[in-house]
């Protein structure tokens, strides 16, 4: 539940921030299909993986020592504290992905005639960086790391990539403004590739 509050804050705030930075111009920074995504495939299927495959400790021990349920009878892995804190990290995570990612595109060229990082550029730079961010932080959450676990959270992070690619291929009609952005002005600009390892780090 907190990892819920946590990716949906990182990924509102960058909402946010770009609506305050474009003076509340009503321009979104998200192509339609990123904003409807995110919850269902790049960031969901690694809580269910947690969910169900996660353990502290084994299923022996449980039956062992029953006083290990404690934990939830006394709401200690709900707490304000700890609910307030997975907000709190989520606040920050928003604010050093948009701030980094605005100040590392604001003067790249994208493509030899001189074009700079458009909206189309900065929003698929961010949304990456949300991606991968949110995705590692369920990485350093998880206590005992399954084979489907690592299916899930790599596979999130990859199936981004793949669906930018097969979105950005289809008819401008349909895909708007991601037409070919990761093809031909992401993928090929050091500066994304870059933006987003530094986001990470």
């Amino acid at each position: 539940i907190c990892y819920f509050f946590y990716k949906n804050i990182t990924f509102g705030v960058t909402l946010f921030l770009y609506e305050a930075y474009t003076s509340f111009s009503a321009q979104p920074v998200y192509n339609d299909w990123f904003l409807s995504l995110f919850n269902v495939f790049f960031s969901s299927l690694p809580v269910i993986a947690l969910g169900v495959f996660d353990q502290d400790v084994s299923a022996r021990f449980c039956y062992k020592f029953p006083l290990l349920y404690q934990e939830g009878v006394q709401n200690l892995l709900f707490s304000w504290k700890r609910i307030i804190g997975w907000m709190l990290n989520g606040l920050m995570t928003g604010l050093a992905i948009f701030f980094l990612c605005k100040e590392s595109l604001k003067h790249q060229l994208y493509n030899p005639n001189g074009k700079t990082a458009g909206r189309e550029i900065l929003g698929g730079t961010m949304y990456t960086c949300v991606v991968w961010v949110v995705n590692l932080q369920m990485a350093l959450a998880i206590s005992y790391f399954t084979w489907v676990q690592h299916i899930v959270i790599w596979g999130s992070v990859a199936f981004w990539y793949i669906f930018l690619m097969i979105y950005g291929a289809m008819a401008p009609s349909f895909s708007t403004d991601a037409y070919k952005v990761f093809l031909e002005a992401l993928a090929p600009a050091p500066s994304y590739w870059l933006t987003t390892l530094f986001v990470m780090i």
